[in-house]
């Protein structure tokens, strides 16, 4: 799935770019009502608020971390330090309790 040009223009301001394999969670998301494209507005607002103003991402390597989307707990799992400063968020699923 393409970023947004609104995603793309806020990634850009952060000094990152942000990548989604949407392809990987699309299968964990069958039959929830969730939205794909709003999950990943949130996983980046996140990213964004814990990276600040930084010109550089302060992630490198693997990382996962969790959000909390209309009641669903969702771990993500990425991959920072990238060329071009790029994040990727390599899958991201619901959580089950």
């Amino acid at each position: 799935m393409a970023q947004s040009l609104q995603q793309q223009m806020a990634a850009e301001q952060q000094g990152f770019n942000l990548t989604f394999q949407t392809e990987h969670a699309l299968p964990h998301f069958e039959g929830t009502g969730l939205s794909q494209a709003d999950i990943e507005a949130q996983i980046e607002s996140e990213l964004q608020s814990q990276l600040g103003s930084t010109t550089t991402p302060a992630v490198q390597g693997s990382f996962m971390g969790h959000i909390n989307f209309q009641g669903t707990t969702i771990e993500c799992r990425g991959f920072g330090g990238l060329p071009n400063n790029t994040i990727n968020i390599g899958t991201y699923y619901p959580v089950n309790p």
